[in-house]
């Protein structure tokens, strides 16, 4: 019997990202929604790092903007509508478009990493703007898949490095990981 577009065995996912460079990761305190449509320091410094940037085969990114309780998720729809989780800002920002495409094969090589943890698909969560308003610059017309991961807040802390840890490998694979969270100085 045929498999399924959603049933690839272990091989076939490995298969889906091939050998690269070790690709960066990259923390980005996003600060306000705001720097998505201005010219700014902080825009202009993301462009200026996604020119540098090694080609990836995939950008994951980790968001503080999607916390879940007692389970980890991964977004594997085939594309990702943005979520304007915010209010009370110009009408400009609500209509900013960022067209990416999901893989769930690579959603399933980075469920198969974190088995062993309470991790699952979803095709609900789109990108909220702690992705989308940075990568709208890092990667302005992104040719790769482009996934996002929440953050457990019941997992301690241990358990959460131990758990991202298991990414690692995937580094090597093409997977350019960020980790994105509002921060004030």
């Amino acid at each position: 019997m045929a498999q399924s577009h959603r049933e690839h065995s272990l091989q076939d996912l490995e298969n889906r990202l091939h050998p690269s460079e070790r690709m960066p990761v990259l923390f980005v305190g996003h600060g306000t929604p705001m720097n998505a449509i201005e010219s700014n320091t902080y825009s202009r410094t993301w462009s200026t790092l996604g020119k540098r940037l090694p080609v990836a085969q995939a950008i994951v990114v980790i968001s503080a903007h999607w916390l879940t309780r007692g389970s980890t998720h991964i977004t594997d729809a085939p594309t990702n509508p943005i979520i304007y989780d915010f209010q009370g800002f110009p009408e400009e920002l609500y209509q900013v478009q960022y067209e990416t495409r999901g893989d769930d094969r690579v959603a399933r090589l980075l469920l198969n990493a974190m088995r062993d943890y309470e991790a699952s698909l979803d095709a609900q969560w789109g990108l909220d703007h702690g992705t989308w308003s940075v990568l709208r610059w890092l990667a302005p017309a992104p040719t790769v898949p482009v996934l996002q991961i929440s953050i457990d807040y019941s997992m301690p802390l241990p358990q959460l490095y131990e758990l991202f840890g298991r990414l690692r490998r995937l580094r090597d694979r093409g997977v350019i990981f960020i980790g994105s969270s509002r921060m004030r100085v």
